[in-house]
């Protein structure tokens, strides 16, 4: 039997938005995710397999200068740095979900709720309503 390939972050990307859009999601929304995942995308590497990716890669991501500021060096506006936290989020929880990898590589202060897990991709978009 052989052993499936882990998909790139890049390939893996292109599955959830094609995902997002079999779940009925407006075109708005996943380009706007495509955008925050072209961000995860140009700090990792295109290549890098999404199981390769750990906790404390997500954590220098969500802390690095391109998820925080804009190209002219201003911060970016807090909504803005949630909403992509909150994508990458999604995006990894669905990968778990979907068995492309074992475990969430998020940093728990990442995660909201008191438990620090969180179970599916809909309780994680339930999070903004």
């Amino acid at each position: 039997m052989e052993k499936k390939q882990t998909p790139s972050l890049k390939e893996a990307v292109g599955t959830y938005l094609e995902y997002l859009k079999e779940m009925g999601k407006k075109p708005g929304t996943i380009a706007s995710y495509g955008r925050d995942f072209d961000l995860a995308i140009e700090f990792f590497g295109e290549d890098k397999t999404i199981d390769s990716i750990a906790v404390c890669n997500i954590g220098k991501f969500f802390k690095s200068d391109l998820m925080n500021k804009l190209k002219n060096g201003n911060e970016k506006a807090e909504p803005t740095v949630k909403k992509t936290k909150r994508a990458v989020r999604m995006m990894f929880t669905w990968a778990k979900d979907s068995g492309m990898i074992k475990t969430l590589p998020i940093p728990k202060n990442e995660i909201p709720g008191s438990t620090g897990k969180i179970e599916t991709v809909e309780e994680i978009a339930n999070e903004t309503k």
